[in-house]
């Protein structure tokens, strides 16, 4: 894959996550949402940027699935018979954003668990020293 999940930053997760909430989605709707971000074009760039295939030929194909986001564009027919493709500017998710956004969920949802239950067991043994003070004061 063109970029590695440890190289993402909380940034990028939450443009991952509002690109997922819709179907498609605008450059611009993401500038907007993202007001306080000025690299918005070069993550979504950076998200976008598939691995590609090198044959011997000398010719060189993205691989599916190995960007975030994925640009979508138009196909235009020429006169002459021959397509073109032209960006439209939108975006959505690809199945390794996905995959990349679920694993940054419950990687997020286990660390909270784990830091909950340091609290709680804490918080216990402050609780049990405190009441065994009192128990002494009290003897």
């Amino acid at each position: 894959m063109a970029v590695s999940t440890d190289k993402l930053t909380n940034i990028d997760y939450e443009i991952l996550s509002y690109i997922s909430r819709f179907g498609s989605v605008s450059r611009e709707e993401i500038i907007k949402y993202f007001p306080n971000v000025e690299s918005v074009d070069y993550r979504l760039e950076y998200l976008s940027q598939p691995e590609y295939h090198h044959s011997t030929s000398g010719i060189s194909f993205p691989l599916e699935n190995t960007s975030y986001i994925e640009k979508e564009y138009d196909a235009i027919k020429k006169t002459n018979g021959s397509t073109i493709h032209a960006s439209r500017d939108f975006y959505h998710i690809s199945a390794l954003g996905k995959k990349a956004l679920q694993d940054y969920s419950h990687e997020k949802q286990r660390v909270f668990r784990r830091t909950l239950w340091t609290e709680i067991r804490l918080w216990l043994a402050l609780l049990i020293s405190a009441i065994a003070l009192i128990r002494t004061l009290l003897s």
